[in-house]
């Protein structure tokens, strides 16, 4: 009962390692989603930047609402 216990923990770790290795490889070191995850975090960033500028200002532009609303449209996409 408990060799049966072990083995089934044996064989699903060793399937999880397995499907993370192939997930690695295929996916996570290809130049596309290092491009992704590039532009993923500039545009966080410039969404960031424009939410501290737009609390800064006492009334907020309606322009400077609709590009910020733009970025997150894109990163949504991304």
């Amino acid at each position: 009962m408990l060799a049966d216990t072990v083995l089934i923990l044996f064989i699903s770790v060793a399937t999880a390692l397995l499907s993370e290795g192939i997930t690695y490889l295929l996916v996570y070191r290809t130049d596309k989603f290092k491009k992704l995850t590039a532009e993923v975090e500039k545009d966080s960033k410039k969404l960031e930047k424009r939410k501290e500028n737009i609390s800064d200002l006492p009334r907020q532009g309606g322009g400077q609402k609709k590009k910020m609303e733009r970025v997150e449209e894109k990163l949504k996409k991304s």
